[in-house]
């Protein structure tokens, strides 16, 4: 045996190959003996062999990697897919998502209304303190009642009104002297309040007729409260200082609102009310003004008659206004008393 066979046959024998077993292997075509084999190309139907050694040798790489030492070539971008979601599918995820809340003091729905009820309970014994309500209602009424129909036809605006009509201006005159104790009682400046809150409804909402119908031009972000802030302070005697002016003006809008919250069916509730209202609508913070339409309403529950006597009244006192004939209202005001607590 020559060297060449001989150096061939060690060879064998180093790779401990069964003479049972043939290797079918196809010859390669295209170039000839120097043609090299891709490693990838190979598998079981062309070759017949299994791996040489450990479980991941052929393994296949992970879904959406690219190893070029497996593959040899480029990731062709046309098949690569986007990994950018679509906007709607953003909104979805977002929608389903959990909320993360900031760890706070969990929300006690039901210790805010305890809290809320006592609040109303509190202010409701201030407010009606004495042992006999209705009868200083009726008092207070019969006081009252002819100065308020007064007031009312003084201050009342007649309809199709301009927002630039002088008559404006006159009646929050009129309101205001009241208020600040020139004319009338105390008990009169709370019908006051009620009233002066009731004409910034009416000159608001004319306002917003005419900006709607175009009539008057307004400049953008300019309300119809602010205009009529500005109409009301007109009307006062000193307007030297104008900031202090608004911030006084803003603050009797503010009590007004707050006697509006307490009148309930109508102004003359409010003469059911003892003394210390004025200090509890005073103090009052602006954040709590609507607790008093509570108050109001937990105070009308227990007071039935003084309701149906303040709806009789005011029916009579508004008849009187429209109809512009001076009428003494008292002896009309005792005789619907009479007939609704006897």
């Amino acid at each position: 045996m020559d060297a060449p066979a001989a150096e061939m046959k060690d060879k064998f024998e180093l790779l401990n190959i069964n003479s049972d077993e043939t290797l079918a292997c196809p010859a390669p075509q295209g170039h000839g003996d120097d043609m090299a084999v891709d490693p990838m190309q190979i598998d079981d139907d062309t070759y017949g062999a299994e791996p040489s050694s450990g479980s991941g040798a052929w393994e296949k790489p992970p879904t959406g990697t690219w190893d070029p030492a497996r593959s040899g070539t480029s990731p062709d971008p046309a098949h690569m897919v986007s990994r950018r979601r679509h906007n709607k599918q953003k909104r979805n995820a977002f929608r389903n998502s959990q909320i993360r809340r900031p760890n706070s003091r969990p929300f006690n729905r039901a210790s805010r209304n305890l809290n809320q009820l006592a609040r109303v309970t509190i202010l409701s014994q201030r407010l009606v303190g004495h042992d006999d309500p209705l009868n200083l209602f009726t008092e207070n009424c019969l006081k009252t009642i002819t100065d308020w129909v007064l007031l009312l036809g003084q201050t009342t605006m007649p309809d199709n009104l301009r927002s630039s009509d002088p008559r404006i201006i006159a009646a929050f005159e009129i309101v205001d002297r009241v208020i600040r104790g020139q004319d009338g009682t105390y008990l009169l400046r709370r019908l006051a309040y009620v009233q002066l809150m009731r004409m910034f409804t009416t000159l608001e909402s004319i306002i917003r007729a005419e900006r709607e119908s175009g009539q008057v031009p307004r400049e953008p972000f300019y309300r119809d409260a602010t205009i009529a802030i500005d109409i009301y302070m007109q009307a006062q005697e000193d307007c030297s200082h104008p900031d202090d002016l608004r911030r006084e003006v803003k603050e009797r809008k503010r009590a007004s609102r707050s006697w509006s919250s307490l009148s309930g069916p109508s102004p003359l509730f409010t003469m059911i009310y003892s003394d210390a209202a004025e200090a509890i609508v005073r103090d009052v913070e602006r954040q709590d003004g609507a607790i008093l339409k509570d108050v109001a309403v937990n105070i009308m529950e227990r007071s039935d008659k003084a309701v149906q006597i303040c709806t009789l009244l005011t029916d009579s006192a508004e008849w009187a206004v429209r109809s512009g004939c001076p009428v003494d209202m008292r002896p009309i005001a005792a005789a619907q008393m009479r007939k609704i607590l006897h």
